[in-house]
């Protein structure tokens, strides 16, 4: 029961992210005695995604509170861009001369660009960027294309 009062203060509350407030309404739909398809009707939310927010629900700890049930995780969503210091690095290795299998090539290519990054940011002290995506690589170049001087082919 003070769930519930808990759960109808965060439905309607205007400070609350959008995703924590349909969570709320799923658990207070249940307990009004929906369906689980009801409520992914309604809330427009895939079913799966109700019946995952009410399990966690019913096997939640006695001792949980419920805004712990509903908070967001840590690390979701879209990741924060290139530090300064990153963006700096991969410049560098832009300005650097390619030296492309034995041979030297006057321009990166986005794949060797992302091959070469991939490899050398560890030893240069950027570990994050040992994982980059191709995607992040044609980024970072058209940002770099904005500068004059750029010896980047696409």
């Amino acid at each position: 029961k003070n769930h519930m009062q808990s759960l109808s203060r965060i439905a309607v509350a205007d400070t609350v992210p959008a995703k924590v407030k349909k969570r709320a309404y799923i658990l207070l739909y249940k307990a009004e005695g929906f369906s689980d398809d009801d409520i992914s009707e309604m809330l427009k939310v895939n079913r799966i995604t109700v019946r995952r927010w009410i399990h966690r629900y019913e096997c939640r700890k006695p001792e949980d509170k419920i805004t712990q049930l509903l908070d967001v995780s840590k690390g979701r969503g879209r990741k924060d861009g290139f530090t300064d210091a990153e963006k700096d690095w991969i410049f560098s290795v832009i300005d650097s001369i390619p030296d492309i299998h034995g041979g030297e090539s006057d321009l990166w290519d986005i794949k060797n660009l992302k091959k070469h990054i991939a490899c050398h940011a560890k030893e240069a002290g950027h570990d994050r960027l040992s994982a980059i995506s191709y995607y992040d690589v044609y980024s970072m170049v058209s940002l770099y294309r904005k500068r004059p001087w750029a010896h980047v082919e696409y």
